[in-house]
């Protein structure tokens, strides 16, 4: 039997803003959505006013600049985890970005999350064979990158992030470890938790100040720091490697991952997953009409 307990959509964005009120409009009243847009982004206060007007939107905040790479995106989530979780009628809570779209309906995520006491994140050992050329990921954590203080979008300050990078190595420039630092774990930074694992998280941050400060100007911080915090916690035998998210990992549509489009339609349907990544206009607008109708009977209940 159903019960009244909501999930939370948890939305890192920077523009697109038609295509995030698209994504905004498949959640029911089963839904609260919390929304961080980069504070650098454009944001006029009509659009901010129309978005935060939306059905089911609890929050649009504008409170980090969350350069690509950046530790600022990982403050950005835990922000939001900690204002969605205010709600004590929230069972779950899926991390996504403005680039994502739901696969299955409303109805679905309520049958399959109630009672679920799994963690779906994406999660695996560092080092890790898949990142050899970043010496299995301990490069990320080795080196200082300073990609909160330099946009890596910007071709000069990514020339200079790479130069700080290479001068570090040359002359074998490497950051410390606390000693209390848990064993270390990685993988994609989109995921659907549980309640107390979302708690825990926030708790364990909160208590661990050495955790948070040895993470800064970590290359893609974001990629570690939720699966260290859980691996090293009772929640590991809850986690299973898999974060219900449909990626293709090869170069499509200008972009790798790759840009979904309508192509990909019969294998998105036919996987497990809850949402396709990436998503974006041109490239994407037959195949995001074709899920919406996919859902459209059972969408809103």
């Amino acid at each position: 039997m159903m019960t009244s307990s909501k999930q939370a959509i948890l939305i890192t964005a920077y523009k697109n803003y038609e295509q995030l009120e698209v994504l905004i409009n498949q959640f029911d009243s089963g839904f609260e959505i919390f929304i961080h847009i980069d504070k650098k982004s454009a944001l006029s206060d009509k659009q901010r006013n129309h978005l935060i007007g939306l059905n089911n939107v609890a929050l649009v905040a504008q409170k980090y600049t969350v350069n690509w790479g950046g530790f600022n995106h990982v403050k950005c989530i835990l922000y939001l985890c900690q204002m969605a979780i205010k709600n004590p009628e929230t069972s779950h809570f899926h991390l996504i970005s403005g680039a994502d779209f739901p696969i299955k309906s409303t109805k679905d995520f309520r049958m399959f999350f109630q009672d679920n006491k799994t963690a779906f994140i994406d999660c695996f050992a560092i080092p890790f064979s898949g990142w050899s050329k970043e010496n299995g990921g301990l490069d990320r954590l080795e080196y200082y990158s300073p990609y909160d203080s330099l946009n890596s979008r910007k071709i000069w300050q990514k020339k200079l992030l790479k130069k700080v990078i290479h001068w570090q190595k040359k002359y074998n420039i490497k950051r410390s470890w606390p000693a209390q630092m848990p064993k270390l774990y990685a993988g994609s930074t989109w995921w659907s938790l549980e309640r107390d694992c979302v708690a825990h998280i926030i708790n364990f941050v909160a208590a661990n100040w050495y955790f948070s400060k040895r993470f800064e100007n970590t290359f893609c911080a974001e990629e570690f720091f939720f699966q260290t915090i859980l691996m090293n916690s009772e929640f590991k035998k809850r986690i299973q490697s898999n974060n219900l998210r449909f990626i293709d990992w090869n170069y499509k549509n200008g972009s790798n991952p790759s840009i979904l489009d309508e192509t990909d339609f019969k294998n998105i349907i036919s996987s497990e997953a809850f949402f396709a990544r990436k998503v974006a206009s041109p490239f994407s607008d037959t195949l995001v009409s074709k899920l919406i109708k996919r859902t459209s009977g059972i969408t809103k209940v």
